[in-house]
């Protein structure tokens, strides 16, 4: 008999945060977008059918076939890199909660994870869309539940061996997967109904099998080590917890320049939207602007990165390690790059539906690639920033370095998509820069520490330029 001591535990636990108010309003505002996406599936599924067979220039008839094998692999991706918790285990220890328990209760929360779910309805909206097309029955509606549930089993096992190689060799075999279907969607498996249902059952059981096991593992590992953590774990990122994540809220909200950056960056959405309407049919230009807008903090306040802060550098040295400042940026560039990218997708979908999809891999990239390498050209920034001068006018902390990081940022992405789109065409365009991406997250750890390094060598001689 199971008992789900760790669940009932951890519901308290998330009624009686002081944060709870804060979750349940990220809930609601994704789960809304959320929402509105399906709305917009459901109005547009032609077209998108449409555009789908002008592009890789198939049969209608294999499209819905085509769009759930890359659903599946999306959603795979999407699970290895969205973050999840780990439990406390020698606070759960010391409760004499069995092991077994833990597990269980541990791979149930993982399922219910708000993000999966966010990510579930929204995979349903674009699965029943192609169930209803291909005519399938119950069996095949069951199979794709367990290709979900399985994903999320991989995803535990990928979290429980917290190797960086392997994450890499995953996300590179799906990444070549993705290209390969877009390229040859003639050569998709065709199944019976009642076949594909055993194949996910079977597939659910062996990877349920080695998450449990490497779980196993992974927590006598845990509960030996003498700190009582590996550090590899904490992957449930609070933000409403984090000071650093305050500390940046507080200084965007209470200082001219960071409040008129915020408002600019809020701005040039609508204003790239006109620009993309009397444009709409320049690929280039659709380019151009999901780079910049899902971009934008990255851009606007990260080739500023330190000497924005130049006022506190040393009280931030003094309370917090390099390494922790590095995360922080990596998070805060990321999560904003999200929020931007999501923002105008949605906006895309509603005025040109074919490039909805491109502010999404763009952020990709951005956050893959352009985050360390903007980071690491902010340490060329010297000059300490004044944030309670006005935005307007003021040039200052503006250097030549500033331009080269632009450019820098902008020119590769956008001459990779050339090239793909040339070649193989818009999809296959997105996802082939959409795994690049997601390479460059796999490398992340790598990133962080050379950074966390550089900086140790060179805060005392920043702290010196921001005094002087």
């Amino acid at each position: 008999m199971i008992d789900l001591f760790y669940l009932k535990h951890r519901r308290k636990e998330f009624f009686r945060n002081p944060s709870f108010g804060a979750y349940i309003f990220v809930g609601v505002f994704f789960g809304a977008m959320v929402l509105m996406m399906s709305v917009g599936l459901n109005n547009g599924w032609d077209v998108i059918k449409r555009f789908i067979v002008s592009q890789l220039e198939i049969d209608s008839i294999q499209v819905p076939s085509l769009i759930l094998w890359l659903l599946a692999i999306s959603d795979l991706l999407f699970k290895i890199f969205i973050p999840k918790p780990f439990p406390k285990l020698f606070y759960y220890h010391t409760l004499n909660v069995r092991p077994r328990d833990l597990k269980v209760g541990y791979l149930i929360e993982v399922t219910l994870n708000l993000w999966f779910v966010l990510l579930l309805v929204l995979e349903v909206t674009v699965a029943s869309l192609c169930v209803t097309d291909l005519g399938l029955g119950m069996e095949s509606i069951v199979g794709l539940l367990l290709i979900w549930l399985m994903n999320t089993m991989i995803s535990v096992f990928n979290l429980s061996l917290a190797n960086t190689k392997v994450t890499a060799a995953i996300v590179l075999v799906l990444m070549c997967l993705q290209l390969l279907i877009a390229s040859f969607p003639e050569s998709l498996p065709v199944t019976s109904e009642l076949t594909f249902l055993l194949i996910a059952l079977g597939t659910l059981g062996v990877f349920s099998a080695l998450s449990y096991r490497q779980l196993s593992v992974i927590f006598e590992q845990v509960l030996k080590s003498e700190k009582g953590s590996t550090g590899e774990f904490t992957t449930n990122l609070d933000l409403f917890k984090d000071p650093l994540m305050q500390l940046e809220v507080a200084t965007i909200m209470r200082n001219k320049r960071t409040r008129g950056t915020l408002l600019m960056n809020l701005l040039i959405i609508p204003y790239f939207l006109f620009l993309n309407n009397v444009t709409s049919e320049s690929q280039s230009y659709q380019v151009m602007f999901s780079i910049l807008v899902s971009g934008l903090f990255i851009f606007q306040m990260g080739t500023y990165i330190f000497a924005w802060e130049g006022s506190f550098f040393d009280l931030l040295m003094t309370r917090f390690t390099p390494r922790q400042f590095i995360e922080h940026k990596f998070r805060f560039f990321t999560y904003t790059s999200i929020i931007f990218s999501i923002i105008f997708s949605i906006c895309l979908f509603f005025t040109h539906r074919t490039a909805a999809l491109m502010p999404l891999t763009f952020c990709l990239f951005n956050i893959g690639w352009n985050i360390p390498f903007v980071i690491n050209n902010g340490f060329s920034n010297k000059e300490k920033i004044d944030l309670n001068r006005s935005v307007f006018m003021n040039y200052q902390g503006f250097n030549g370095m500033v331009i080269v990081t632009m450019f820098g940022a902008m020119i590769p992405p956008i001459i990779i998509h050339a090239i793909l789109f040339s070649n193989f065409g818009a999809i296959s365009a997105s996802l082939g820069l959409a795994g690049l991406g997601l390479f460059g997250l796999t490398l992340r750890s790598v990133f962080i520490s050379k950074l966390s390094k550089k900086l140790e060598c060179k805060k005392h001689y920043l702290s010196a330029c921001y005094k002087s």
